[in-house]
């Protein structure tokens, strides 16, 4: 809420100031994408979905379970795939994809998936 005596800024600047480092398209954003400005070679042409309406805490702990990880190797202990070890310790959200549709729940929170 800017003060009655300050003058406004044109919607395109207020979104340069609030599109970051990179800036993004205002018309992109709304639209559910982020586009950003060829700053690099790495940035010409990228566009990703805009994560803006989503929770940005910590999973909800009961839908949460561990992953295991392979570092790489097969059944037997080999190696099989080069570069697989390490990492960071990731979660699995679990998802129930068999709810009835008209079922009536609560919506805790918006979340991103895991990529």
């Amino acid at each position: 809420a800017a003060a009655a005596g300050a003058p406004r800024l044109p919607e395109a600047a207020q979104a340069r100031r609030a599109g970051g480092a990179r800036g993004m398209a205002t018309a992109q954003q709304m639209q559910g994408m982020k586009k950003y400005k060829p700053t690099t070679p790495g940035f010409r042409g990228r566009q990703i979905t805009s994560r803006e309406g989503l929770w940005k805490g910590a999973p909800y702990k009961k839908l949460t379970r561990g992953m295991r990880k392979t570092g790489g190797r097969n059944h037997k202990g080999r190696i099989t795939m080069w570069h697989r070890g390490g990492g960071h310790k990731r979660k699995y959200r679990t998802i129930d994809f068999t709810r009835a549709a008209l079922s009536v729940g609560e919506a805790k929170a918006e979340e991103a998936a895991a990529s």
